[in-house]
C-alpha cells in the first residue's frame, strides 16, 4: 500500500527495493460500521501499526455523513486522505468515496462480491474450484405470488434432498437452513421470496463424516 501511495507522490525518495524512506505526509482513514463494535480493536491495532511507520490515521464510524451527492457532484466531508481501509459493507458510501478518488482497501467491488453469497459463487465459477451445485433463488416482489410446484420439483430434482437454503446476505452461519422435505423448501421459498436467496446441494465434509462413523 505504502509503496504505491508514495510512488504517486512527486519528489518522494525511495529505496531500490521500492520502500519509501519517508511516509510522514501520508494520511489514512479507517472506516468502521456505524453501530457495531466488532471492528474497534482491529482498527485500533491498525492505527498503532501505521503510527510506527509515521502514517497518520483516523478512525471514523460510518455514521457521520462521510459522503453524499450535492448538485450532481460527489462530496466527501473533510477530504484529505490518501487511502482508506474500509471495515464496513455499506456499498453506497464506499462507492462515493471511490468516486471521489479515495483508494479503498478492500475495494468496493471485492466487498460487494464477498458480502453476497451468490455473487461469490458466480465469481468462483469456471476456475476449476470445487463448489456445491447451486441454484440462484427467484427474486419475488409480489406478495401473493410464490414458487410453482414445478419450480420446487426442479430444485429438488437437481440438488436432491436434503439440501441447503441460504439468504445471500448473512455471516457466521446466520440465515442458513437445512431443507429436509419438499414442504420445508416450499415454506422457505414462501417466507424468504423477497430477500435474495439461493439453494445448494448438501455436502458433508469428509472429516465430519469420519467422526460421525467412529
Amino acid at each position: 500500500i505504502w509503496t504505491n501511495m508514495n510512488m504517486k507522490k512527486k519528489g518522494r525518495n525511495h529505496t531500490t527495493e521500492g520502500r519509501c524512506t519517508s511516509m510522514h505526509n501520508i494520511k489514512g482513514l479507517i472506516i468502521i460500521n456505524a453501530f457495531s463494535d466488532a471492528q474497534i480493536a482491529t482498527a485500533a491495532r491498525f492505527k498503532d501499526e501505521f503510527a510506527r511507520l509515521g502514517v497518520a490515521v483516523e478512525i471514523k464510524r460510518n455514521n457521520v455523513f462521510l459522503s453524499w451527492i450535492k448538485e450532481g457532484k460527489c462530496l466527501v466531508d473533510n477530504y484529505h486522505y490518501d487511502f482508506c481501509i474500509y471495515y464496513d459493507q455499506d456499498i453506497y458510501i464506499g462507492r462515493l468515496l471511490e468516486r471521489h478518488g479515495i483508494r479503498l482497501f478492500n475495494n468496493i467491488s471485492s466487498i460487494e462480491i464477498c458480502a453476497d453469497k451468490m455473487l461469490t459463487h458466480i465469481a468462483l465459477t469456471n476456475l476449476g474450484i470445487k463448489m456445491p451445485n447451486t441454484i440462484s433463488g427467484f427474486w419475488c416482489y409480489t406478495e401473493d405470488k410464490n414458487y410453482t410446484d414445478n419450480q420446487i420439483n426442479y430444485i429438488i430434482e437437481q440438488l436432491k434432498l436434503p439440501l441447503i437454503a441460504k439468504l445471500c446476505y448473512g455471516s457466521s452461519g446466520d440465515s442458513v437452513f437445512l431443507i429436509k422435505t419438499k414442504q420445508d423448501l416450499q415454506e422457505f421459498c414462501f417466507k424468504y421470496k423477497s430477500p435474495k436467496h439461493l439453494q445448494e446441494c448438501f455436502t458433508v465434509p469428509l472429516r465430519y463424516y469420519n467422526l460421525s462413523c467412529r
